[in-house]
């Protein structure tokens, strides 16, 4: 006979409590990208320049750990924070080492890093019952060694995913991973593959739903083009582009990644070509092509997308013209289904 476990909640806070607390808000480690107690996800199509990106990003910590000196983010108006960083990578330990190495100072001066690589051997949970047992392993590092910043890389082979389309595997691991980041009070940065529009994450609805703050970083698409002073060759331009729950996120950030590998944001760089509609509505149709047979509610879609109702119609009445989507019914109580060329 099955064990019956009762489930206590905590006693949950009255309005007075919470009109009364002093409780900050979280700490943004690096504004934009990862705050503390938060998850993020970082998606990318294939050699966009994820991997060079955070790499950046980790030069800049180490700034601030050897420097005095402010050290701004790849984004605008945002700086970077001294941070203990502890990645776990699919990446071979020589990478790393010669990452370390090509850090400027003493030995000493780089331990705020600490990389597990597939070097160590066995550095991810064999299947979803070890899932959490790691993931208490990966907590008690975190409190071990005061980290600040997790990054798992690439979080599907790091939390060994049976599948990334499956929306009830890609949940149940998100909402673990969300323990590390509460639980040991840091931020968690998932990389992840973006789907081929690099509009949004590959994979199940679920990716788009549960982290905190999803950004997903391209290269210009043929039809785009970039305006900026510095005559930057258009290969070498990157588009970062954010939304979440906190009021730092940059919608969208173009970028320039120098012969250095190094990434700065292009201030007052003019994007053509394609219109926020047209993204938002690639973030439409790969949501709907998940069941492409299925009938979509307005409030469903742009719930499940974050997306602004108003900003959601505009996105769908450019489908709708372009013969993507068939809209049903009128406007307020209408459905939309995926056209059978879309």
């Amino acid at each position: 006979m099955d064990e019956i476990v009762k489930f206590v909640l905590p006693n949950p806070d009255t309005g007075s409590m919470l009109a009364l607390s002093d409780v900050e808000p979280p700490t943004a480690l690096i504004p934009g990208i990862a705050y503390r107690t938060a998850t993020t996800l970082f998606c990318g199509q294939a050699k966009a320049g994820k991997s060079t990106l955070l790499r950046d990003l980790l030069q800049r910590i180490h700034s601030c750990h050897t420097s005095y000196q402010t050290v701004k983010s790849v984004v605008p108006h945002g700086n970077v924070r001294a941070a203990n960083v502890l990645i776990i990578s699919e990446e071979a330990g020589w990478a790393w080492a010669e990452f370390a190495e090509g850090l400027p100072g003493n030995a000493k001066e780089k331990d705020w890093l600490r990389v597990i690589h597939r070097g160590h051997g066995r550095i991810s949970p064999g299947g979803r019952e070890e899932l959490r047992p790691w993931v208490d392993a990966v907590i008690e590092r975190v409190k071990v060694h005061d980290i600040d910043i997790v990054i798992l890389d690439p979080v599907t082979r790091i939390l060994a995913l049976e599948s990334e389309n499956e929306n009830s595997e890609v949940l149940r691991a998100l909402m673990e991973v969300e323990r590390i980041a509460t639980e040991g009070n840091c931020s968690v940065i998932m990389v992840h593959h973006s789907s081929k529009s690099g509009a949004t994450a590959r994979g199940a609805g679920a990716w788009e739903q549960q982290p905190d703050i999803i950004l997903t970083l391209r290269a210009l698409t043929e039809k785009e083009e970039v305006q900026n002073e510095d005559a930057v060759p258009k290969e070498r331009i990157r588009v970062m582009e954010g939304r979440g729950r906190f009021p730092g996120i940059v919608d969208r950030a173009v970028l320039h990644m120098d012969e250095d590998r190094r990434y700065h944001y292009l201030e007052g760089a003019i994007m053509s070509g394609r219109t926020t509609a047209d993204f938002d509505g690639e973030r439409i149709l790969q949501l709907m092509l998940k069941n492409p047979a299925m009938e979509y509610r307005a409030g469903d879609l742009s719930a499940v997308l974050d997306m602004d109702i108003q900003r959601f119609r505009r996105a769908m009445r450019s489908l709708c013209e372009r013969n993507r989507v068939e809209k049903h019914g009128a406007t307020k109580n209408a459905t939309y289904t995926l056209a059978e060329e879309a």
